[in-house]
């Protein structure tokens, strides 16, 4: 009686380990989104992953467009967003790999860097400056190379950004179906994976260990003594988001090499 117990109890557990990610069903949208970086046309009901649940989303489709959003007020993962970049792909196939998508928000450059240290310590202020600068995109899989763009020079594929009143970072992005199925029409019963990702920190080993004074951690501006130029003491954690230098700092200061978000959804057509 025993071993029969066993040999069920390895049974379901087998069982329960095949079993496939089940998508969610989409229904056809009738709503006109703009992209503006701004939630209004999005319901409320913005969906939370277990793994990071300060970062939720929502998808939406039409018959020209698949539409993602996704917003976070959380300072960690708007610092992790600005200063490593992030991106929407999509893979139709069931690998789950970044197979075509849009990149965006970029990394900073360190001429943005430039420019938003002139603008001082006014918070409100740095993120309308912020969503100004962060108007281009890179387009991934469309092409045999990326290719960069922005909601100007691009007709079909859009990628926007802005803050609403309480400091909610959000981001929105349009990508054609066109792009994502070249060779065929939409159909009713599509299946495809949607990646949601933060680019992974770049930090070389004596970075990590914090113990290199010429490293960017240590030294903001490449010299030694050098001042941050965002404000601030580059020897002490500085949250600012818009300072890629000491962000670095303190988040491996408070986690060591940390984990970038990344969540995976899988949906249907209806």
């Amino acid at each position: 009686m025993i071993r029969y117990s066993i040999f069920f109890c390895l049974l379901v557990l087998s069982l329960g380990a095949c079993q496939k990610k089940t998508a969610t069903l989409l229904n056809r949208s009738t709503i006109v989104y703009k992209i503006d970086g701004q939630a209004n046309e999005w319901s409320e009901q913005f969906i939370a992953d277990k793994s990071f649940p300060d970062w939720t989303y929502q998808i939406a489709y039409d018959a020209q467009n698949l539409y993602v959003c996704t917003r976070t007020i959380s300072k960690t993962i708007q610092m992790m967003l600005i200063q490593q970049g992030a991106g929407v792909y999509i893979d139709t196939s069931k690998r789950e790999k970044n197979l075509m998508g849009l990149s965006f928000p970029l990394a900073l450059s360190e001429a943005q860097v430039q420019q938003l240290a002139k603008v001082g310590a006014d918070e409100k202020l740095l993120e309308k400056r912020y969503s100004d600068l962060a108007t281009e995109f890179d387009m991934i899989g469309f092409a045999p190379e990326p290719l960069r763009a922005s909601n100007t020079a691009s007709k079909y594929c859009k990628a926007a950004l802005s803050y609403d009143e309480l400091g909610e970072l959000v981001c929105e992005y349009q990508i054609p179906w066109k792009f994502i199925y070249q060779n065929r029409a939409l159909r009713g019963n599509e299946v495809l994976n949607i990646h949601l990702q933060i680019n992974e920190l770049k930090i070389d080993d004596d970075d990590l260990q914090n113990q290199n004074p010429n490293s960017v951690i240590n030294n903001p501006n490449g010299q030694m003594g050098g001042q941050n130029p965002m404000g601030g003491n580059p020897n002490t954690m500085n949250t600012n988001p818009f300072n890629p230098q000491a962000g670095r700092q303190m988040m491996m200061q408070s986690r060591g090499r940390p984990e970038m978000p990344s969540i995976w959804i899988k949906i249907k057509l209806n």
